[in-house]
């Protein structure tokens, strides 16, 4: 059952390692998606994200990792909390920003 929705950007500037210059530049938005993401973890752990890409349709697994480094800093991504998992080096944006909220929040687990 679908108990809480957010809808959030997905520009890699919503990571403070990504921004160019000042991060208080982007400091606004970046709050106010944490603060919606934590709402969504208070109410569940594990997450379903809908997103949209330039690639074709497919599903991302919550075993996925992967990185921002195709934005250009390594920072590494996990869609879940469980040790290991699979490697994907060029998951979709919505996906990395899904996994990167997921562990700003503590939730558990996101299928993208």
């Amino acid at each position: 059952m679908i108990t809480r929705v957010a809808v959030v950007p997905n520009p890699p500037l919503l990571v403070p390692e990504l921004v160019p210059g000042s991060v208080a530049d982007t400091a606004g938005v970046r709050d106010a998606v944490l603060e919606a993401a934590a709402w969504l973890a208070e109410e569940s752990e594990h997450w379903l994200a809908i997103g949209v890409h330039d690639g074709p349709r497919r599903a991302v697994p919550p075993s996925t990792r992967s990185t921002f480094a195709g934005y250009g800093v390594d920072v590494p991504v996990a869609l879940s909390d469980e040790p290991g998992g699979e490697g994907e080096p060029d998951a979709p944006l919505p996906a990395l920003v899904a996994g990167w909220l997921r562990g700003q929040t503590g939730a558990t687990s996101v299928h993208v």
